[in-house]
């Protein structure tokens, strides 16, 4: 099995390296265990592993995860999953997505918006400090806001003379036709009236 690198230029590489350490996350503390034992080993009699002295056995062990840490990757992992289905549900289809386009978006916002709450409220909102019964880190729920915003961005640009392209394929598709405005619109009602 090889190994999965995150990509800057895709998005969803993130994910799938993620996805991939935690499948392999027994090897990969069998893996460094071994490693920093052999290079401990050999810095106590002073020879050298595979004719290299460049990784110390203290640089092997903070790599290691321990189980908060594995614990935040998995939590980080479902959340990137999201974005993973999204893109692999408009990507796989045979025909024209646009008319899903809304819905994605609004499905999206929906769960970062529930994503945003929880992190929020595992963080002390007087002193920034983590309360102890949840371990999402505070640098979590700061890329959470810069993910929401760059959506924000995208989402953008459905609007104005775009916008009206998006109603019309929305409106158009007969399995759609006006449910996720209904939707929306119930929502949006409900939020002024109350």
């Amino acid at each position: 099995m090889s190994v999965v690198r995150d990509v800057k230029t895709r998005w969803n590489s993130t994910y799938d390296m993620c996805s991939r350490a935690l499948r392999v996350k027994s090897f990969i503390d069998e893996w460094l265990n071994i490693e920093i034992a052999n290079k401990h080993g050999a810095r106590a009699t002073g020879q050298r592993i595979d004719g290299s002295a460049d990784i110390d056995f203290r640089d092997l062990r903070r790599l290691r995860l321990d189980g908060t840490e594995w614990e935040h990757l998995f939590k980080l992992t479902k959340m990137l999953q999201k974005f993973k289905e999204a893109t692999n549900f408009l990507s796989q289809q045979q025909g024209p997505q646009i008319q899903h386009i809304w819905h994605m978006y609004n499905r999206l916002f929906d769960f970062m918006d529930d994503m945003t709450k929880e992190l929020d409220d595992s963080v002390d909102e007087d002193s920034g400090e983590q309360h102890d019964d949840n371990e999402w880190p505070t640098i979590v729920l700061n890329a959470a806001n810069k993910g929401r915003e760059k959506l924000s961005k995208y989402y953008s640009k459905t609007d104005a003379s775009r916008g009206y392209l998006f109603n019309c394929a929305t409106v158009l598709d007969p399995t759609q036709k006006l449910s996720v405005y209904e939707v929306r619109l119930s929502q949006l009602f409900i939020t002024h009236k109350y």
